[in-house]
């Protein structure tokens, strides 16, 4: 039965009057939960502002995101925030389908938001400004709002006052019609009932229109329910969101403030052992095929770092063995009712209840685990995919920057350790002169050891650096104060603080002895027994330490000493001296004060003068004479050199003009490759017909990179008929494969080894496998300093073609008749 043709009438006045009331009401409380949105709204954005400007100025965009994701989740009125840096390109949105979207104008300025909203408008934008780097930049943040959350609360109200409308109907109909209660007034009220109950059932009453209002407020009242279990889950998913961020953002801030793997893993296993329903949590790495424990929340007596977790082939089936394997994440739930079958279960305090998760520690896509992180939790159940999820990407966030601090740490040994000897090298040595200016450094140079080198090979040579490393080592190891260093080549150095106990009387007495066991020692390589001998330079605390122990070393080999303090050294190495040697070196080419002296070079087997060798000599205006070491570096350094050598030639061959014996001349690296020298020289040469008596012995040959140029030359001159010869062979890094490149006639051995063979065994050795090897190629040898009448037998004996030195003849600038 239908009751609205039976109360039309009697409700139609009540129906007005109290639409009216109600619209009155409705307008009313419209406009005031409007300005309530408006107000909440505006200190929000402002809010915001504020926050996205703190976080711009301070260069952390990650957390501008966050503010930008949290702003919907905090105010159900903003469906979004967005920012815009340049004002034209949405930049960073909490709705991410937004980013990279133009600014549209559709966005109102945010004073005209209590206006505009009036009119259902939802788009309002606000304007601000921030310091970057001590730059004004501006910024514009777009907020739309959640217009079916405003909206929908205005039509919650309208519905409110229409059932108000309803309900004053019904109470005028109860008023009219009184006679109707059983009929109507007693179905509202257990329409009324179920509503105050929420109850889930709906009765059938005699007028329809109450049975269907009883329906649809049952089902109204499920879809609330439903809606408000929800709401609910989804404040518990914000929630735990929100612990999950700030354990994220605390484990990334580690990583960015740990001094060291330690303190890392440390920090790490102490903040993860308090997210959530955690009580525990491990942190292993590999070593030698064993997980051993570097760090735990748990009592360091009860879990000692260090304890050995697992072995990753014996303990396969160990989860934690085979997540650090399969590079996958494996847990174990309900640990009280499982068996302790594995080592992790015996050590925790925590392992008979909730459950248990390793995560392996990976690097990157390719390389494998290099540990696992063991998490314990209350939680019987185990972890959420999110959780897992959460844990991986911070495990391989602990994984990376452990890799990175071992990198580093391989960087810094590599940098400032010798990879041959593994002893500190000179960057540690430079380095430790920075932090302590006061040291005392000696310089230990090995002598001769490119002769053993080129004698026994690299190979034994590296293996001899390292023994004498060892050796060194232990002489020094019983005292504190000293540090051994091993600089590039064949250099040691030894570093004590000028200020300790240790005097330098006594740092003195200490090399000496060095010097002298060295002697004595014998160092036995793949059972070949090698002498050593060693010069000291020592230098006292400066800016230029090194360089002055350096140079020190220089000064004692040129004088023959075994030590040399530099404070003892003359220092005549000035600009002013350079200066000084430049206007003598000019004004001694004006006026040809510069002489060619003559050696002769003699046969090993007649004694009879096959040759001489030119010397240059400066003459000084008082008629001394001074030594080519003296000026012919600082003439290079001048670029005089050239010069030099032209002079050379054109004295010489006037001198020899008229004899037939052969004569030799000294040319460098930079004469062959001087075209306009090498011009002046053949025009000489031929003017004075010398082309078959001239050889030119070429120095520094060590230095040739560039051999087709150095041949073209050569080829050039044999054309005219002159011979080459190398000089000073066996010294530095002359080896035959030079020889062999320069298809010389003559080689002339170097007086360093020459001077020596009569004591050193090496030296001779050395020698005697030059002359052999020179003798197959069909290459003469002559012997340097030859300076008495045993090196002279010695080198005869030999094998040695020609003999030049003291013993023979000095330097004359008259030839020997």
């Amino acid at each position: 039965m239908r009751i609205h043709k039976f109360g039309l009438i009697c409700t139609g006045v009540f129906a007005l009057v109290a639409t009216f009331v109600a619209i009155i009401f409705y307008i009313n409380e419209r406009s005031l939960l409007l300005q309530t949105v408006v107000d909440d709204l505006q200190r929000n954005i402002y809010q915001i502002e504020d926050e996205v400007k703190h976080a711009l100025q301070a260069d952390r965009p990650s957390e501008v995101q966050k503010i930008l994701d949290l702003a919907p989740v905090l105010n159900k009125n903003i469906a979004s925030v967005s920012l815009s840096r340049e004002h034209v390109v949405i930049n960073k949105s909490s709705d991410r389908s937004l980013r990279g979207s133009m600014v549209t104008d559709d966005y109102l300025p945010m004073s005209m938001l209590h206006k505009e909203i009036f009119s259902t408008h939802t788009k309002f934008r606000s304007n601000f400004s921030y310091f970057q780097n001590g730059k004004r930049v501006d910024g514009l943040l777009l907020v739309a709002i959640n217009e079916r959350h405003v909206f929908g609360r205005l039509t919650q109200v309208a519905i409110f006052y229409i059932a108000l409308v309803l309900f004053i109907i019904v109470l005028g109909s109860y008023t009219s019609y009184l006679m109707m209660r059983q009929l109507i007034i007693r179905p509202l009220e257990q329409v009324t009932i179920h509503a105050r109950d929420a109850s889930a059932t709906s009765e059938k009453h005699f007028i329809t229109e109450l049975s269907e209002l009883d329906n649809t407020l049952t089902v109204s009242f499920e879809k609330l329910k439903s809606k408000k279990n929800e709401l609910q889950a989804s404040l518990n998913e914000t929630l735990y969101l929100q612990r999950m961020l700030k354990t994220v953002a605390d484990i990334n801030h580690l990583l960015i403030s740990s001094e060291n793997i330690d303190d890392l893993l440390n920090s790490s296993a102490e903040r993860l052992a308090v997210h959530c329903d955690y009580n525990a949590c491990w942190i292993a790495l590999m070593s030698d095929g064993d997980l051993i424990i570097a760090s735990t929340s748990e009592n360091k007596d009860n879990v000692p770092i260090g304890t050995v977790l697992a072995n990753a082939v014996l303990d396969y089936d160990d989860p934690i063995c085979q997540s650090l394997i399969q590079r996958h994440s494996k847990s174990v739930t309900n640990l009280s009712i499982q068996d302790q079958l594995y080592r992790w279960q015996a050590l925790s305090a925590q392992s008979n209840h909730g459950s248990f998760i390793s995560i392996p520690l990976i690097t990157s896509i390719r390389e494998q685990a290099i540990g696992v992180v063991c998490i314990f939790s209350d939680n019987p159940d185990g972890f959420t995919d999110k959780e897992i999820s959460m844990l991986e990407e911070l495990a391989g966030d602990i994984g990376f920057a452990v890799n990175a601090f071992r990198q580093r740490y391989e960087l810094e040994h590599h940098l400032t350790t010798c990879n041959l000897t593994e002893l500190p090298n000179r960057v540690s040595l430079v380095d430790r002169l920075d932090t302590n200016p006061n040291m005392v450094v000696a310089v230990i140079n090995i002598d001769r050891f490119n002769e053993i080198n080129d004698v026994y090979g690299v190979d034994i040579g590296d293996k001899l650096l390292v023994e004498y490393s060892n050796w060194l080592r232990e002489k020094t190891a019983i005292f504190p104060d000293i540090m051994l260093h091993k600089l590039p080549g064949d250099v040691y150095a030894i570093t004590t603080n000028a200020s300790e106990s240790l005097e330098l009387e006594r740092f003195t007495d200490i090399l000496e002895d060095i010097v002298n066991e060295t002697d004595k020692s014998t160092f036995l390589i793949n059972d070949i027994e090698i002498l050593l001998s060693v010069t000291v330079g020592v230098a006292w605390p400066s800016k230029r330490v090194i360089e002055h122990a350096v140079q020190a070393v220089k000064s004692a080999k040129a004088a023959r000493k075994r030590i040399q303090v530099y404070e003892n050294m003359p220092h005549n190495h000035n600009f002013s001296g350079n200066l000084s040697w430049y206007k003598r070196i000019k004004s001694a080419i004006s006026e040809s004060r510069f002489v060619p002296y003559f050696q002769p070079i003699v046969d090993n087997k007649t004694k009879k003068i096959i040759k001489y060798e030119a010397l240059i000599r400066l003459i000084n205006e008082d008629g001394s004479r001074e030594s080519p070491l003296v000026f012919l570096d600082i003439s290079k350094k001048m670029r005089l050199y050239s010069h030099l050598t032209m002079i050379m030639v054109e004295k010489t061959c006037e001198a020899f003009k008229d004899k037939s014996v052969p004569v030799s001349i000294n040319l460098s690296i930079e004469d062959l490759f001087n075209d306009d020298l090498a011009n002046k020289i053949e025009e000489t040469i031929i003017k004075y017909h010398m082309g078959n008596r001239i050889e030119f012995e070429i120095l520094e040959t060590e230095s040739i990179h560039d051999y087709e140029k150095a041949k073209l030359f050569i080829d050039r001159f044999r054309s005219i008929g002159c011979r080459f010869a190398i000089d000073d062979f066996g010294s530095g890094y002359s080896n035959f494969d030079q020889v062999l490149k320069l298809n010389v006639d003559t080689v002339k051995i170097d007086g360093s080894l020459i001077k020596n063979i009569q004591h050193d065994t090496n030296a001779r050795i050395f020698v005697h496998h030059i002359t052999d090897l020179a003798r197959e190629l069909g290459i003469k040898t002559v012997a340097e300093y030859v300076s008495n009448e045993d090196i002279h037998n010695l080198v005869k004996e030999i094998g040695i073609d020609f003999s030049q030195g003291f013993y023979f003849y000095e330097p004359a600038t008259t030839l020997v008749e």
